[in-house]
């Protein structure tokens, strides 16, 4: 009996976490993307789905949920990263401080806005 209500616990509990990760994914918020000059527009911030943005955009970071990893370059953001890691403190994440260097997960962590993370407050981001 014990190793059925240990077994049956663990399988809700992974159902639980895929559950949890399927919604993440699935976010599919509206943000703000800086678009170049073009024929359509003068190079300024166009609002578009999240699921359209492409490597490279440069998107204004807002409190609220992150849809994809994101790198900050300017400004700085209070970020909540408790569904990814169970840290319970905020995170401040400042400018990726080299921007000539090729980027490096482990090296930019400090810059880097994670995918499923929550803005608390974001400054000039």
């Amino acid at each position: 009996i014990v190793y059925i209500t240990g077994g049956l616990t663990t399988c809700y509990i992974r159902y639980q976490n895929e559950k949890m990760l399927y919604t993440i994914a699935q976010i599919k918020g509206k943000c703000r993307v800086l678009r170049e000059a073009s024929a359509l527009n003068e190079g300024r911030l166009v609002e578009i789905l999240s699921s359209e943005l492409v490597p490279g955009d440069v998107m204004v970071v807002e409190p609220g949920p992150v849809s994809c990893d994101l790198v900050v370059l300017q400004g700085q953001a209070l970020v909540d990263e408790s569904s990814l890691t169970g840290e319970s403190m905020p995170v401040a994440k400042t400018p990726i401080e080299n921007h000539h260097v090729d980027y490096d997960s482990v090296i930019h962590k400090k810059s880097t806005l994670f995918s499923g993370t929550t803005v608390l407050d974001a400054e000039k981001v």
